[in-house]
């Protein structure tokens, strides 16, 4: 009889004991494979901003002008521009060579050069002439830089004289043109002879 009566209640305990299963917090059941979850997820790196267009540089008989490809916008570097300035409008062209010309007709130049032909004159520390020469050392002229008119070395008489009021006469720099404060040189007289230089400002032509 004892024993049926423990028996009895070794039943009715087991039967009234909570499942530990069930009595589990349920928020934390939940929160560890959301957690997992939100560490899987991979962080978007921050996209990089476009990189800024080179401007368009163009030459006049006023100094430069330099066009924004994307809207057309010009901004001018006029002569008379300190020479600092004018070297930091032009740091796209890449680092230039420096020189010193002592023996120019408007007195010693410093001159900052580049690779595609174009030379920049600065006196007492002011931005006062350019100078454009093309022509590769086999002589073959290989067109860099224009005006906002499209013409530069390369360019024909012909086309020279439909965008300006030109004037062409032999010197004894060869077939020289002017054209209001622009001035240059042609490889020969016809209507087919091509520019081979342009300057405009203080240059340091021998004649």
């Amino acid at each position: 009889m004892i024993r049926t009566t423990l028996l009895v209640l070794v039943l009715a305990l087991t039967a009234c004991s909570p499942d530990p299963a069930a009595t589990a917090d349920p928020v934390a059941n939940t929160a560890a494979p959301a957690a997992r979850a939100q560490q899987a997820s991979p962080v978007p790196a921050p996209a990089e901003p476009p990189a800024a267009a080179s401007p368009v540089l163009a030459i006049d008989g006023e100094g430069f002008r330099l066009f924004n490809p994307t809207n057309g916008a010009a901004r001018p570097i006029a002569f008379g521009s300190p020479r600092a300035d004018t070297l930091a409008a032009l740091a796209f062209l890449g680092a230039p060579g420096i020189a010193r010309l002592e023996e120019c007709g408007a007195g010693p130049l410093d001159q900052a050069a580049w690779p595609n032909g174009l030379r920049v004159y600065f006196q007492r520390g002011k931005f006062v002439g350019w100078a454009l020469d093309a022509r590769g050392n086999d002589g073959t002229i290989k067109p860099a830089i224009t005006t906002a008119s499209g013409i530069g070395p390369g360019s024909t008489r012909a086309e020279l004289e439909a965008a300006y009021s030109a004037k062409v006469a032999q010197s004894t720099l060869g077939t020289e043109f002017s054209a209001g404060d622009l001035a240059g040189l042609l490889d020969g007289p016809g209507p087919r002879a091509r520019i081979t230089n342009l300057w405009s400002g203080v240059s340091c032509n021998f004649r």
